[in-house]
């Protein structure tokens, strides 16, 4: 059910504006109202931080579009709609804190509306990187601008009940390249990319070097090769694939290739 609420900012002993807005809210009502006085900005959280509503020289809704939680923190990646424009940014949010301890962090990723495109957060265990993805490529990591990756090959499962594209990306760290392995889930024409998640793997070379995915349905196993080495394979393409289980099924097959511990 969706409710219906009015803000009223007051500019004045006897001035005053009142927009209307109609969210659907997790606890009921707003929890928490937050303004900026020298822009006359405001933003509405629902319960507990999760950013809902802006208010100001142009107001609009913002959609949740991935969630992810790392080291006590709550990430979440929301969009708004504008015009023909489809925009994009990152709450940052303590555990168990009020609203006012989030931080909302501009995502310069502009999209046309058209695309409907969905961004989406993954988290690399090994690393603790929060990376974000748009239309299932790697496109940054949280907290570090300068960090670029390279998509250097990706394998699609056959038509079933689990549609999803495997992808290698790869950055340069260290003066080393890092390799990192992730999977998105894809609509049924395979035109568009919904929930993306991190499977537990990484490894790091010299130098930069090819890289290729294989899928062997009948074993429900895919391949990761890097140069002509066999690096890794897990088990659970059809079966796990969001590695529900735990990503048990994993293992490496050469040095400098991690596996992190399971999550607690």
């Amino acid at each position: 059910m969706q409710d219906y609420y009015q803000l009223t900012k007051w500019t004045g002993p006897f001035q005053y504006a009142t927009s209307f807005f109609g969210v659907f809210y997790v606890g009921g009502v707003p929890s928490k109202i937050i303004c900026a006085e020298k822009t006359n900005d405001v933003w509405i959280f629902d319960a507990p931080n999760r950013l809902t509503y802006h208010n100001g020289a142009q107001s609009y809704y913002y959609e949740t579009s991935s969630f992810e939680y790392l080291n006590d923190t709550e990430y979440y990646i929301k969009y708004y709609d504008l015009g023909d424009t489809r925009s994009y940014i990152l709450t940052v949010c303590p555990d168990n804190k009020p609203p006012e301890t989030c931080r909302i962090v501009p995502v310069g990723h502009p999209s046309p509306l058209a695309s409907d495109e969905r961004g989406s957060l993954i988290v690399d265990r090994n690393t603790q990187d929060v990376y974000l993805l748009f239309d299932g490529k790697l496109d940054s990591a949280y907290g570090d601008p300068t960090r670029k990756f390279e998509t250097l090959a990706s394998v699609t499962t056959e038509a079933g009940s689990a549609r999803a594209q495997y992808s290698i990306a790869a950055y340069m760290h260290d003066n080393a390249y890092v390799y990192v392995l992730y999977g998105c889930d894809v609509t049924n024409n395979y035109d568009q990319f919904t929930s993306c998640y991190a499977l537990p793997f990484s490894y790091s070379t010299p130098g930069r070097e090819t890289a290729s995915l294989a899928i062997d349905p009948a074993a429900d196993q895919l391949s990761v090769t890097v140069g002509d080495r066999l690096v890794f394979t897990y088990t659970g393409v059809y079966s796990d694939p969001y590695c529900d289980s735990g990503c048990l099924a994993t293992h490496c097959y050469a040095d400098r290739c991690l596996i992190p511990p399971p999550l607690p």
